[in-house]
């Protein structure tokens, strides 16, 4: 995965991206060459985003999770700040609220 995708070495922030249609867009994007943020709102939802990565990287993708309830502000700016720190960049957001 990678070369030759349309979101080569991009990096998108999927908020809800564990599980239901926001895991089959994780794995799109993922698909299309993007390392994916994947954004869960509560610990009970982590066991899905890290099933999801795992999926994503058997493929050969790049992904990793971040808890943050997007409904807060704080929540929102100190995760950015991480996926910056350990990302580099912020590229898309498909923001997806089930």
């Amino acid at each position: 995965m990678g070369e030759g995708k349309a979101l080569a070495d991009r990096v998108v922030i999927v908020t809800g991206g564990g599980r239901g249609i926001g895991s089959g867009i994780s794995e799109v994007v993922a698909g299309a060459g993007a390392h994916v943020a994947i954004i869960y709102p509560v610990a009970s939802e982590e066991v899905h985003a890290k099933s999801m990565i795992a999926k994503i990287e058997k493929a050969g993708g790049k992904a990793s999770s971040y808890l943050c309830d997007i409904g807060y502000r704080e929540q929102i700016e100190s995760t950015v700040a991480k996926i910056h720190k350990d990302l580099g960049r912020i590229d898309g957001l498909v923001r997806f609220w089930n």
